[in-house]
């Protein structure tokens, strides 16, 4: 009895090493499929109690041709995404730009492509003057926009001067377009891009003459009312402001706009419209991209994508005080999300790439929380929240996506 009791003991140690061998390849085995994307640690940090702390629900992956962070402009709603239309199997040596945009359902893996209509004409959508802070609206352009070398900021030049560019708004949720104006170019030498107020209700798009003044329009949704404000703009005898990117602070008062510095680096100026005299303030420079908070007075930048950078990094800058503290030293992709209370950002950890997120305020960004690590990822051209801050849009190199479901 003794015997068979030892034995019996033996027998059961043997089955539960076995077993818990076989869990352990199955769990390695299983690890390394995962290389590329793993969840990271989570992290023990206190969070603003008013906003909920996100926990990723899910993850979606899928691809786009090329590598240029261009092909996808971001969410419109919640779960559509503008792009650039894909090419078909017999369209290879096609411009991808004159395949005009559309609205991209990565769910359905479906497409459908923007149509702009008037009293005139009828016209593919085939460039994107900016999506609105809430994603619920677009600034499209009915003719395709030529693209200095270099540069990220459409411009239509005078060759075209026997077409008349039109300028629309597109909006998600009624599935509908119309046109704001058409861009009269007869004595107009270029058009320096389009933008939105940090609240949304307004767009601004700005007009250079022939002799450097530029026409800045905002255009207000709810009244329907454009109001132009015409300023001279010089840096110096020789030297004549390269204007890109304007965007309007929520009040109305000051427009904001980069200026070509070299070679893809670009100086942030911002004109005050309540002054008599109106003239160009500059805020920072070696400024890659920007977005103005809702409160208008501090901007979030990044600086460090082209080489003749001295600084690095994303940055959170005080438009009064011109301080300036850096967030990350990452300086790729991030965004604000519609209500101005997050962001979401790139961050360079070891050998891969968090997806974080943030609590954003004056002081900077507090309680930040990875969602997603990406491992072996050089970089993350860019990431987009949707309407709602249920997903995040991250693009990765080699025409990789993803989209990271977020519950709260």
């Amino acid at each position: 009895m003794k015997y068979q009791r030892t034995i019996a003991l033996i027998v059961i140690i043997l089955l539960t090493t076995t077993i818990g061998v076989m869990l352990y390849f199955k769990v390695s085995s299983m690890s390394q499929g995962l290389k590329t994307l793993t969840l990271p640690p989570k992290e023990d940090q206190y969070w603003n109690p008013n906003l909920a702390k996100p926990r990723v629900k899910g993850i979606k992956e899928f691809k786009t041709s090329g590598d240029i962070y261009g092909y996808i402009y971001g969410y419109l709603g919640k779960n559509k995404i503008l792009i650039h239309t894909p090419k078909e199997e017999d369209q290879v040596d096609v411009f991808v730009m004159e395949l005009g945009l559309s609205i991209y359902d990565p769910y359905n893996d479906s497409y459908e492509k923007l149509i702009l209509e008037d009293n005139e004409k009828t016209s593919l959508a085939y460039s994107c003057g900016g999506i609105s802070p809430d994603k619920s609206k677009a600034i499209l352009l009915d003719e395709i926009v030529s693209i200095e070398f270099g540069k990220r900021e459409p411009k239509l030049y005078k060759q075209n001067l026997d077409i008349n560019y039109g300028l629309y708004i597109y909006d998600i949720v009624k599935e509908s377009n119309y046109k704001i104006t058409d861009l009269l170019l007869e004595n107009t030498r270029v058009f320096r891009g389009s933008g939105w107020s940090d609240d949304g209700r307004c767009i601004i798009y700005c007009l250079e003459k022939e002799d450097s003044t530029f026409d800045f329009f905002i255009y207000d949704i709810a009244k329907e009312t454009t109001t132009k404000h015409t300023i001279q703009l010089t840096l110096s005898e020789d030297d004549y402001f390269d204007i890109r990117e304007p965007r309007l602070s929520g009040d109305g008062r000051y427009i904001f706009f980069l200026e070509d510095k070299f070679q893809g680096t670009y100086n942030l100026y911002k004109i005050d419209l309540n002054k008599e005299k109106l003239e160009a303030e500059l805020l920072a420079d070696y400024v890659d991209s920007y977005q103005v908070l809702r409160e208008g007075r501090n901007v979030v930048f990044n600086s460090g994508i082209y080489i003749f950078s001295p600084i690095k990094g994303l940055f959170l800058l005080d438009t009064e005080t011109k301080d300036k503290k850096l967030l990350s030293e990452n300086y790729f992709g991030y965004d604000i999300s519609p209500d101005g209370k997050r962001i979401v950002y790139s961050h360079t950890y070891e050998d891969s790439i968090d997806i974080r997120v943030a609590t954003l305020c004056s002081e900077g960004i507090k309680d930040s929380t990875s969602i997603y690590r990406l491992v072996n990822e050089p970089y993350i051209w860019r990431v987009n929240w949707n309407y709602d801050c249920t997903n995040v849009l991250a693009k990765a190199s080699g025409g990789k996506n993803y989209i990271i479901e977020l519950e709260y």
